[in-house]
């Protein structure tokens, strides 16, 4: 037994450089199942919640690269498993936070939620090559994920799951600028948008007495950018009006919370 648990111990020094690779070995090729078992003994021998997070999540957008790869060269069939990997990956990376020391769980729940805008855009790029109705539940998925990263997190270290979910509030509504632009659906987006604000102002009620929030430069400007970000969208999609005004609003409350006056002179 101890002669197998330091030859695996080898083999995960080893592959360090092959796991480094970009997409590498593909899932058509009879080498990947070795690829994958690799990757799940260098995980094994990670004992660092946030060194594993991070190699999760860089997993997570392997599998997202692969998916791309597959979907290039017409072999559609594998498009679906790697994307119920990839969902797997972030979902495991989150529940790391549950565990994780405090300073470490907020690391954590950075990396899914910066992290995220990038899958997202990923998932967008790969739903141009091939529509797939799994494209759409795995964005959702990134988001809800992140979402629950905010959730935990909140419990733990509330000042940060805060500005967090300011943070996420803004990504999204950057991309859905984006795709409204582009005259494409940003409902979902929207939306989403709309419950992390909520989200916020609920952090922030809960808080406001520790004195542990603060009006700090990062926090001004994050909400001025969502401010920003809604009123655009507001302007290009007059049907989403009442979810963009709803989101300003909330923005607006916030700036009185925490006293801030004359932003926008």
């Amino acid at each position: 037994m101890r002669r197998i648990f330091v030859t695996l111990l080898v083999l995960a020094i080893l592959i360090q450089p092959v796991l480094a690779m970009d997409v590498g070995i593909t899932p058509d090729s009879p080498l990947y199942p070795i690829k994958r078992l690799l990757e799940e003994i260098d995980l094994f021998f990670t004992f660092d919640n946030v060194a594993k997070a991070e190699k999760l999540l860089k997993y997570a957008g392997l599998r997202l690269a692969e998916a791309k790869k597959m979907a290039e060269e017409g072999k559609y069939r594998y498009v679906d498993e790697l994307l119920k990997d990839y969902g797997n990956d972030i979902r495991r990376a989150v529940e790391l936070i549950e565990s994780a020391k405090p300073k470490d769980a907020s690391k954590i729940a950075w990396l899914v939620v910066n992290e995220s805008t990038t899958y997202i855009k990923a998932l967008d790029e790969l739903s141009k090559i091939v529509p797939n109705k799994s494209i759409k539940i795995a964005e959702m998925q990134t988001i809800k994920q992140s979402e629950l990263a905010i959730e935990i997190l909140k419990d733990v270290d509330p000042a940060e799951a805060y500005k967090l979910s300011l943070s996420l509030t803004n990504r999204l509504l950057k991309i859905a600028n984006e795709r409204a632009s582009k005259g494409e659906n940003a409902e979902f987006l929207l939306k989403e948008s709309e419950k992390l604000m909520n989200q916020s102002e609920e952090i922030l009620n809960n808080v406001e007495k520790t004195g542990t929030i603060t009006n700090s430069n990062d926090i001004v400007e994050e909400i001025k950018s969502i401010i920003d970000e809604a009123t655009n969208i507001s302007i290009i999609k007059n049907r989403d009006r009442n979810v963009t005004l709803d989101i300003i609003e909330k923005g607006l409350k916030i700036y009185e919370k925490l006293g801030i006056k004359g932003v926008f002179k």
